[in-house]
């Protein structure tokens, strides 16, 4: 449905399907697991690790900042927020007012050493459904004990079930 604010007219319309679209792919029903956005990277292979073979990736998804460095003084530090979370003010460094070049990230592999962060560490949202990337396929698995949002501090009051919605 489109909503033209101007002349406050709505209508439907219909997008074309193209399967060599790479903005069209849609992912199969995701696996439920029983952790949320709190629980490591490690954690995560660990329990996806009985549906994929090979060594295993997690694909974030967006853009994540790692670290910001200074190219003039050498300054370093570290961030991991996403990029859309990250202002520009924010990356001049505080030595010698350089603009700091970001360290960024979209895939981590289970020999990174990043395995040992939270995924919420890693920019990903709480409830989510992240994409594990194994040898010859990849799973989908949706972080079911965010559902709530009580444990991240949503602060919602209710679970958003069917039959749930507005009480």
């Amino acid at each position: 449905m489109v909503f033209n604010g101007v002349t406050n007219q709505f209508y439907t319309t219909q997008l074309p399907f193209r399967d060599d679209c790479l903005s069209h792919e849609t992912y199969p029903a995701p696996v439920a697991l029983p952790m949320g956005n709190g629980r490591t990277l490690a954690a995560l292979f660990e329990a996806a690790r009985p549906s994929l073979e090979g060594p295993l990736g997690v694909a974030l998804e967006r853009d994540l900042i790692v670290a910001l460095d200074c190219p003039r003084c050498g300054w370093h530090v570290e961030v991991f927020r996403p990029r859309t979370r990250m202002r520009q003010a924010e990356a001049v460094c505080p030595n010698c007012r350089e603009l700091a070049q970001p360290e960024l990230i979209h895939t981590v592999e289970e020999d990174s050493p990043l395995v040992d962060r939270t995924l919420a560490e890693l920019g990903v949202p709480p409830y989510d459904i992240v994409r594990v990337d194994g040898a010859a396929e990849s799973g989908f698995f949706l972080l079911a004990a965010d559902r709530d949002g009580g444990a991240v501090g949503w602060g919602l009051g209710f679970s958003p079930g069917p039959g749930n919605l507005g009480k």
